[in-house]
C-alpha cells in the first residue's frame, strides 16, 4: 500500500510539473491588427534580391498604375469642380437684385460687362465640358472603371 500511494505520489508530481512546463510554453493569445515583424521572421531584403523580373516588373506596374488612377481621377474631379463653379457664377451674373424690396433701381448694372463676363464663362465652361467628356473617357479606356 505504501508503495502504491508513493507511486501515485510521484504520478501527481510528474502530471503537475509537465503542466506548469507546458504552461511556461505557451504563448498568451494576443489581437493584434496588422503585424510587420512576425514571429516567423523571412529575410525580406534577401527574398527581394531573389524576384525575377516577371515580378519586379509586375511590382512597378501595379505602384505605377495606382498612382496614375489616382491622380488621373483627381484631375478628372478637378474639372468637373471647376465647371459646377462657373456655373454658378454665371447663374449669379443673372441676379440682378435691387437695391431694396421697394425699390425699382437696380444696383449699377452695366450691361456692356454683363455681357463680357457671360460670354466668357459660357465660352470657358464649353471648353471645360469638352475637356471633361474627353479625360473621363480616357480614365474609363485605360483604368477599365467607370467614373
Amino acid at each position: 500500500m505504501k508503495q502504491k500511494n508513493t507511486i501515485n505520489r510521484f504520478r501527481f508530481k510528474t502530471q503537475i510539473l509537465s503542466s506548469v512546463h507546458n504552461l511556461k510554453q505557451e504563448k498568451p493569445e494576443t489581437k493584434t491588427t496588422k503585424v510587420i515583424m512576425s514571429d516567423d521572421l523571412k529575410p525580406r531584403f534577401i527574398e527581394s534580391l531573389k524576384r525575377n523580373n516577371d515580378q519586379i516588373r509586375e511590382d512597378r506596374a501595379k505602384v505605377i498604375g495606382e498612382d496614375s488612377e489616382l491622380i488621373y481621377r483627381r484631375r478628372v474631379e478637378d474639372i468637373e469642380l471647376k465647371i459646377k463653379r462657373l456655373e454658378r457664377e454665371q447663374e449669379g451674373l443673372i441676379d440682378i437684385s435691387p437695391l431694396d424690396k421697394n425699390s425699382l433701381t437696380f444696383a449699377d448694372f452695366q450691361p456692356e460687362a454683363f455681357v463680357q463676363k457671360d460670354m466668357e464663362l459660357s465660352l470657358t465652361i464649353r471648353n471645360l465640358n469638352i475637356q471633361f467628356e474627353v479625360t473621363k473617357k480616357r480614365f474609363e479606356y485605360l483604368f477599365g472603371k467607370k467614373y
